[in-house]
Protein backbone atom coordinates (compact mmCIF):
# COMPACT_ATOMS: atom_id res chain seq x y z
CA UNK A 1 0.00 0.00 0.00
CA UNK A 2 3.21 2.38 0.38
CA UNK A 3 3.82 1.77 -2.72
CA UNK A 4 0.31 3.60 -4.41
CA UNK A 5 0.39 6.28 -1.99
CA UNK A 6 3.64 7.24 -2.68
CA UNK A 7 2.34 6.90 -6.61
CA UNK A 8 -0.55 9.03 -5.33
CA UNK A 9 -2.32 6.42 -6.31
CA UNK A 10 -5.35 5.01 -4.09
CA UNK A 11 -5.79 1.40 -3.07
CA UNK A 12 -8.35 -0.55 -4.47
CA UNK A 13 -10.41 -3.21 -3.25
CA UNK A 14 -8.26 -6.52 -1.66
CA UNK A 15 -9.86 -9.94 -1.62
CA UNK A 16 -7.94 -12.51 0.65
CA UNK A 17 -7.24 -16.05 -0.99
CA UNK A 18 -4.96 -19.19 0.12
CA UNK A 19 -2.37 -19.10 -2.78
CA UNK A 20 -4.42 -22.10 -4.79
CA UNK A 21 -5.63 -21.90 -8.12
CA UNK A 22 -9.72 -22.51 -6.52
CA UNK A 23 -8.90 -19.69 -3.98
CA UNK A 24 -7.43 -17.19 -7.04
CA UNK A 25 -10.54 -17.99 -8.61
CA UNK A 26 -12.93 -17.30 -6.14
CA UNK A 27 -11.33 -13.71 -5.33
CA UNK A 28 -11.56 -12.80 -9.07
CA UNK A 29 -15.50 -13.62 -8.99
CA UNK A 30 -16.10 -11.99 -5.40
CA UNK A 31 -13.73 -8.60 -6.92
CA UNK A 32 -15.94 -8.66 -10.16
CA UNK A 33 -19.38 -9.12 -8.37
CA UNK A 34 -17.94 -5.54 -7.30
CA UNK A 35 -20.30 -2.57 -8.29
CA UNK A 36 -17.51 -1.11 -9.72
CA UNK A 37 -15.07 -3.91 -10.43
CA UNK A 38 -11.64 -3.48 -11.26
CA UNK A 39 -10.06 -3.32 -14.35
CA UNK A 40 -6.50 -4.55 -13.21
CA UNK A 41 -6.00 -7.55 -10.88
CA UNK A 42 -2.26 -8.17 -9.22
CA UNK A 43 -2.11 -11.64 -7.65
CA UNK A 44 -0.07 -13.02 -5.17
CA UNK A 45 0.98 -15.58 -7.36
CA UNK A 46 0.94 -17.12 -10.83
CA UNK A 47 -0.98 -20.23 -10.18
CA UNK A 48 -3.97 -18.07 -8.78
CA UNK A 49 -3.41 -15.62 -11.76
CA UNK A 50 -4.33 -18.29 -14.30
CA UNK A 51 -7.41 -19.67 -12.19
CA UNK A 52 -8.02 -15.52 -12.21
CA UNK A 53 -7.69 -15.83 -16.20
CA UNK A 54 -10.16 -18.22 -16.35
CA UNK A 55 -12.68 -17.59 -13.91
CA UNK A 56 -12.71 -13.98 -15.72
CA UNK A 57 -13.16 -15.28 -19.05
CA UNK A 58 -15.59 -17.64 -18.00
CA UNK A 59 -17.47 -14.53 -17.29
CA UNK A 60 -17.29 -13.14 -21.09
CA UNK A 61 -14.34 -10.64 -20.01
CA UNK A 62 -11.18 -10.68 -21.89
CA UNK A 63 -7.89 -10.41 -21.19
CA UNK A 64 -6.73 -7.83 -21.42
CA UNK A 65 -9.09 -5.30 -23.41
CA UNK A 66 -11.51 -6.26 -20.00
CA UNK A 67 -9.27 -7.04 -17.51
CA UNK A 68 -5.43 -6.81 -16.84
CA UNK A 69 -3.98 -10.06 -14.93
CA UNK A 70 -0.26 -9.57 -13.48
CA UNK A 71 0.92 -12.90 -11.14
CA UNK A 72 3.83 -13.10 -9.47
CA UNK A 73 6.29 -15.42 -9.55
CA UNK A 74 6.92 -16.41 -13.21
CA UNK A 75 6.36 -20.01 -13.00
CA UNK A 76 7.45 -21.88 -16.18
CA UNK A 77 3.78 -21.99 -17.48
CA UNK A 78 3.53 -18.37 -17.16
CA UNK A 79 4.62 -17.82 -20.68
CA UNK A 80 2.87 -20.18 -22.41
CA UNK A 81 -0.59 -19.71 -21.29
CA UNK A 82 -3.06 -17.45 -23.09
CA UNK A 83 -2.25 -14.29 -23.02
CA UNK A 84 0.88 -15.31 -21.69
CA UNK A 85 0.97 -13.90 -18.20
CA UNK A 86 2.37 -10.87 -16.98
CA UNK A 87 4.55 -11.56 -13.87
CA UNK A 88 6.97 -10.79 -11.14
CA UNK A 89 10.05 -12.84 -11.47
CA UNK A 90 11.54 -13.23 -7.92
CA UNK A 91 14.92 -15.25 -7.18
CA UNK A 92 13.24 -17.87 -5.28
CA UNK A 93 16.57 -19.72 -4.54
CA UNK A 94 18.25 -16.96 -3.60
CA UNK A 95 15.27 -15.29 -1.15
CA UNK A 96 14.87 -19.25 0.36
CA UNK A 97 18.41 -19.42 0.75
CA UNK A 98 18.67 -15.78 3.02
CA UNK A 99 15.93 -16.79 4.78
CA UNK A 100 17.39 -20.18 5.73
CA UNK A 101 20.86 -18.45 6.85
CA UNK A 102 18.76 -15.43 8.72
CA UNK A 103 16.89 -18.55 11.12
CA UNK A 104 20.16 -20.30 11.77
CA UNK A 105 21.58 -16.65 12.82
CA UNK A 106 18.57 -15.93 14.79
CA UNK A 107 18.02 -19.95 16.42
CA UNK A 108 22.19 -19.19 17.09
CA UNK A 109 21.38 -15.46 19.10
CA UNK A 110 22.31 -12.75 16.70
CA UNK A 111 20.07 -10.18 16.50
CA UNK A 112 18.18 -10.03 12.99
CA UNK A 113 20.46 -8.32 9.98
CA UNK A 114 17.97 -7.52 7.32
CA UNK A 115 19.72 -9.53 4.04
CA UNK A 116 20.52 -7.94 0.95
CA UNK A 117 18.03 -9.66 -1.51
CA UNK A 118 18.17 -9.45 -5.24
CA UNK A 119 15.52 -7.15 -6.88
CA UNK A 120 12.50 -8.47 -8.23
CA UNK A 121 11.70 -7.82 -11.95
CA UNK A 122 8.87 -7.02 -13.61
CA UNK A 123 7.53 -9.20 -16.56
CA UNK A 124 5.65 -7.99 -19.25
CA UNK A 125 3.50 -9.92 -21.01
CA UNK A 126 0.20 -9.82 -22.79
CA UNK A 127 -2.48 -10.04 -20.21
CA UNK A 128 -2.04 -6.37 -19.08
CA UNK A 129 -3.11 -3.40 -21.28
CA UNK A 130 -4.12 0.00 -20.46
CA UNK A 131 -7.76 0.22 -19.11
CA UNK A 132 -10.58 0.94 -21.73
CA UNK A 133 -11.61 4.68 -22.00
Amino acid sequence: MTALADAGLPSGPLEAADFTGAGGARATHDLLDLSDPPTAILYANDLMAIAGIAAATSRGLRVPEDLSVVGFDDIPLAEYIAPPLTTIRQDVIAWGRAAAQQLVSLTQGHPFQAPALPPVEFVARASTAPPAR
